[in-house]
């Protein structure tokens, strides 16, 4: 006559911390970008909607302007603290003009036109990780 095994529980632990090992093995591999970096790399879509943002701003002064671009950034500031949005807050605040890495936006006006720049994660202003307008 053949005995039967019964189910042994040191048998599944030993199964699922395999599967837990693995696991987490799996994890670390998805995540080391994060994990090396001393800094996790902001997305870029984050700087262009604050770009997006201060070109709004500027659109908004120009208009209420006679067509005359802000001197400086923090001119436009002076302008978008008086101005607000449908939920009663500033168009723009002292920290939207600060980019995601730190460092304050560039801002060149040329004649009718204008130039914004983040220095990007590097942070410094005319290497190829720069972005603009």
């Amino acid at each position: 006559m053949k005995t039967k095994r019964k189910f042994n529980v040191k048998y599944v632990l030993i199964i699922l911390g395999v599967i837990l090992g693995i696991g987490c093995a799996y994890f670390v591999y998805l995540k080391r970008d994060v994990i090396v970096y001393e800094h996790p790399p902001v997305p870029l879509p984050h700087t262009r909607v604050k770009i997006a943002d201060i070109e709004k701003t500027i659109t908004l002064y120009t208009m209420n302007h006679n067509g005359k671009l802000p001197a400086s950034l923090g001119e436009l500031l002076e302008f978008a603290s008086t101005q607000y949005d449908s939920k009663k807050k500033p168009l723009l605040k002292k920290e939207d003009l600060i980019d995601p890495w730190g460092e304050p936006f560039r801002y060149e006006p040329k004649g009718r036109r204008f130039t914004i720049i983040s220095s990007g994660p590097d942070k410094i202003m005319g290497t190829e990780d720069d972005i603009t307008n």
